[in-house]
């Protein structure tokens, strides 16, 4: 006699993520939520210097990770068209059997508005899940004092503290 141990398959998932200045708070949810699939929003507009190269090189490290990924360009500025393209990503990614997960963590508010109006409307449709990574640590906080200190009292100390800011925000982001 034959006993056959029939695993169930892994649904195919996805996770929709809008791009940031942090890194940490893309990948973490991939830890302990895997994916097939990870589709990016990345912002149309360039709102501060070196904006898209900080995104860019955030892109070159999660190229490294087992997944495949896509870029979907937004305005994250205009409501309607953010509500539009995430409920068409929504419904194309659920009708094709697939668990999303989306990744609200670096979302700035319009968009965070427009992704949520978006799956709620959509969640009849299959499995959606929120998902919201608190970061390590605030930088901004840092970043503004630091900034406030160099500017108040300029000391070479004091510069150096806020270019070493800087420099760790332009490889890590916020």
């Amino acid at each position: 006699m034959c006993d056959f141990f029939v695993t169930p398959m892994k649904q195919p998932s996805v996770h929709i993520v809008p791009v940031g200045f942090e890194y940490d708070r893309i990948v973490a949810p991939m830890l302990e939520y895997p994916v097939d699939e990870l589709v990016l929003l990345r912002s149309k507009n360039e709102e501060y210097p070196g904006e898209h190269s900080l995104e860019d090189h955030f892109l070159d490290k999660l190229k490294q990770l087992p997944v495949k990924i896509r870029s979907v360009d937004v305005d994250i500025y205009d409501f309607e068209g953010m509500f539009s393209t995430v409920s068409a990503l929504l419904k194309e990614e659920l009708s094709s059997g697939k668990r999303v997960l989306v990744n609200l963590s670096a979302a700035p508010r319009l968009e965070l508005v427009a992704i949520v109006m978006a799956a709620s409307m959509c969640r009849h449709l299959g499995q959606v899940r929120l998902l919201y990574v608190k970061p390590q640590e605030y930088r901004q906080g840092r970043m503004v004092d630091a900034l406030l200190e160099a500017a108040g009292k300029p000391s070479q100390d004091s510069l150096d503290r806020a270019k070493a800011l800087v420099d760790e925000f332009l490889q890590k982001g916020m």
